[in-house]
């Protein structure tokens, strides 16, 4: 008769000393898969907003150059100047109509009804991968302090999944100084890396006459009586640039990474968000279409 062996289990120890090398392995490996995922979700939102800038050349090209009149989403406007997915609709192959009776674009909304339009007619691809909290309209709330260098700043985040990409306030130039006094970091941080386009003719009746980009420009409007859209390429490039190629103005930013705006509210906006070689930043649209990750201290909030 065969000699049955008998298999002998792990003692204590030795199940310890597994879990011991187990953890420390993943330990080892965490640093390298927040960095695939980190990277993995910047490679996600840089498609996004260049789907969104290849939407917003069709809407050009089907509105004789034209652009939706977009204004600032804190305010109580009309939801189709607040949120960018409301005008783009059509225009990127949504069959499915936005029901007027429950959700009319030419009324603001509130928080219950952003909440309806986000989960049931919101495209995917309007929402940053790196968003956070519900999918109601984005509200910035306090989230402590970071320094950098001497300087402290308040850190605000950017809390909601609704139309993560947005557009810009107000106009400023290349080289808009944005930091008082000289950047922790040096030149070029502080400085706007770009000028921006913006999207509407505030402050004069023809969208062809349009103000001076050192001009004081308010970005709430609530009451402007004197907003018009405009094309770009016959007003902006010739009115409110220094540059006439949109190639080098910035048309929108996602709103869920680093910006920077210490002037005059001293505070910094997702730090450290869509991270890349160890500094914040955010994807961004050109007013010609191509995306590009612009570092969050040569970004400005107000930009």
């Amino acid at each position: 008769m065969a000699e049955v062996k008998k298999s002998r289990a792990f003692t204590l120890i030795e199940l310890l000393v597994v879990i011991a090398i187990v953890a420390m392995l993943l330990a080892a490996l965490m640093p390298a898969l927040r960095k695939a995922k980190n990277q993995a979700k910047l490679v996600l939102c840089a498609a996004n907003a260049k789907q969104i800038g290849m939407i917003m050349t069709v809407y050009q090209n089907s509105n004789d150059g034209y652009v939706p009149v977009m204004r600032n989403k804190f305010t109580p406007i009309n939801a189709k100047s607040a949120f960018l997915s409301i005008p783009f609709r059509k225009y990127a192959g949504a069959t499915v109509g936005i029901p007027i009776a429950i959700l009319d674009p030419d009324l603001p909304w509130d928080w219950r009804d952003q909440l309806y339009y986000a989960q049931k007619y919101l495209p995917d691809f309007y929402i940053c991968p790196f968003a956070r909290g519900n999918p109601q309209a984005t509200v910035l709330q306090p989230a402590g302090t970071v320094k950098i260098g001497t300087a402290t700043r308040t850190n605000y985040v950017s809390v909601g999944r609704m139309d993560s990409y947005s557009t810009w306030i107000w106009p400023r130039n290349k080289n808009f100084d944005f930091w008082p006094g000289d950047h922790p970091w040096g030149s070029p941080n502080g400085y706007n890396k770009y000028g921006n386009v913006v999207w509407h003719s505030a402050g004069s009746p023809d969208p062809l006459i349009a103000r001076s980009d050192d001009e004081p420009f308010s970005g709430h409007l609530a009451d402007s009586r004197n907003v018009d859209d405009i094309a770009w390429m016959e007003s902006h490039p010739r009115k409110f640039s220094n540059t006439r190629r949109l190639s080098e103005r910035t048309a929108l930013y996602c709103a869920h990474g680093e910006i920077d705006e210490s002037l005059p509210s001293n505070y910094i906006i997702n730090y450290g968000s869509h991270n890349k070689q160890g500094k914040g930043g955010t994807n961004v649209v050109f007013g010609d279409s191509h995306v590009e990750w612009v570092q969050g201290s040569q970004i400005g909030a107000g930009n």
